[in-house]
């Protein structure tokens, strides 16, 4: 078992605040659109034969329907719904590929429109703030597919039956089949509107972490389950004894480009997404930490609880970083993985949270699965955020993700050589949801005390 030490991957860099912005309000009236007459009754007449079976045939009525309600400035929604931010950019980039455009750019504009209003077999709102596009400037690898012949995929000779064990189940993330075992009759209780996965190791100090959190903040909390890899064999007694455990069956590699610390963050969404009750008795939030965080569950709760416009919170980046490539860096990555100049904008790893509609796009088959892998899994949920069409909220003053500001500290986020700070900072809660790098089972305690007495 390959076994490292636990880092938080990505670019780091300077933070500031973001929030998307509110939807508002805009009407285009028809008497702005002209729409040569004869072109639409062309396209209205042979449209059902350019499609030519009965299910591409009500596609195309449906087109017809989307595109003549976007231009209207009625949307796709329920007549209840209203046009939002971005409405009237879109009416008018569609009527001017209308005017300009051949016809089989118009189809093909018409038909992007009336798909992307579809998720899930149910009409959604597409013209909002929280949907947009990705910025052409800053190309990402989020709509990259993985191959087969990546190393992290699973080859048909690695195929296998999934176990017999009463937990144990199946997922495919990133063209790898990932096998699991997860308290399943548990999870499917619910009854936690927030629940948190903590990335945690199978040997190493990762039983004294997982320890000390059951002690502390996850003390009488449900909904608290605690993500490992490595040999069964190695927790299978701690499975059994508590409960809150999800296993999956790959090594412990925490460091270079066959990490698995991904596969553990998207096997969690996957698994809540899946087995948990539907809608709130299930969860409204998931949240992502590691085994040397503490976190303040009441007052997570309370910053995310019925919030109906967060879908992606955390301590997240303002900008489109580089990745860092020159084989002295830690968290490097080669070109051949990742041959995009930019990553999207994604909340760092320490901590961060996904709503259950978010949840959903990310787990769906044709997202989870085909998506490239990346070995970060910070960047790989924010490659998935922007693939799903999820702008993040931003709020690094409650997720601290270091002690001091002491160079000592500061270093290891460059070097991979330094592993551990020289000195503990006394205790604090205050102001802050979420204290990464707690290093020691003390350490752990005694922010448990602060949170509970104000210090």
């Amino acid at each position: 078992m390959n076994l490292r030490k636990r880092n938080q991957p990505g670019p780091q860099s300077s933070w500031r605040s973001s929030s998307p912005g509110s939807p508002r309000k805009n009407r285009l009236s028809l008497n702005t659109l002209v729409i040569p007459a004869s072109l639409l009754l062309v396209y209205v007449s042979i449209a059902p034969f350019i499609l030519l079976s009965h299910e591409a045939s009500r596609s195309a009525n449906n087109v017809i329907k989307a595109t003549t309600s976007a231009i209207a400035g009625g949307g796709a929604s329920s007549s209840a719904s209203k046009p939002e931010q971005g409405n009237a950019e879109k009416r008018r980039e569609l009527t001017q590929t209308i005017q300009s455009s051949s016809f089989s750019s118009i189809i093909q504009s018409a038909s992007s429109v009336a798909n992307s209003l579809v998720y899930g077999g149910k009409r959604t709102k597409y013209f909002q703030d929280k949907i947009p596009k990705p910025d052409p400037n800053y190309p990402t690898g989020s709509f990259a597919n993985c191959t087969a012949d990546m190393i992290t995929s699973t080859k048909a000779s690695e195929s296998k039956a999934v176990s017999n064990h009463p937990d144990a189940s199946m997922v495919t993330i990133s063209c790898r089949e990932i096998h699991f075992r997860a308290p399943l009759s548990t999870i499917e209780k619910g009854g936690s509107p927030i629940v948190v996965g903590v990335l945690s190791g199978a040997g190493g100090k990762g039983p004294i972490h997982r320890d000390s959190i059951r002690a502390t903040w996850a003390r009488d909390r449900k909904g608290v389950y605690f993500i490992v890899a490595g040999p069964w064999e190695d927790i299978e007694k701690e499975y059994n004894d508590y409960r809150d455990l999800i296993w999956i069956d790959e090594d412990e590699v925490y460091e270079g480009e066959e990490s698995v610390l991904p596969f553990k963050t998207e096997t969690f969404l996957y698994i809540m997404n899946k087995y948990a009750l539907e809608g709130k008795a299930g969860f409204e939030y998931l949240f992502k930490t590691d085994d040397d965080s503490y976190v303040d569950l009441t007052k997570l709760e309370n910053e995310l609880y019925g919030k109906v416009d967060i879908n992606y919170w955390g301590c997240c980046t303002d900008e489109h970083y580089k990745p860092l490539r020159h084989v002295s860096m830690k968290w490097r990555i080669s070109y051949e993985l990742y041959p995009e100049e930019y990553y999207p904008r994604y909340c760092q790893g320490a901590g961060f949270a996904v709503s259950r509609e978010m949840a959903q796009c990310i787990t769906d088959e044709e997202n989870i699965k085909n998506f490239r892998y990346n070995p970060f899994e910070d960047v790989s949920v924010g490659l998935l955020a922007e693939r799903c069409g999820y702008r993040h909220t931003s709020n690094c003053k409650l997720i601290q993700q270091y002690r001091t500001k002491d160079i000592t500290e500061i270093k290891q986020k460059k070097r991979q050589n330094i592993e551990e700070i020289n000195f503990l900072p006394a205790a604090t809660m205050k102001g802050k949801i979420l204290q990464h790098r707690v290093k020691t089972h003390l350490d752990m305690y005694n922010h448990y005390k602060c949170a509970l007495e104000g210090c």
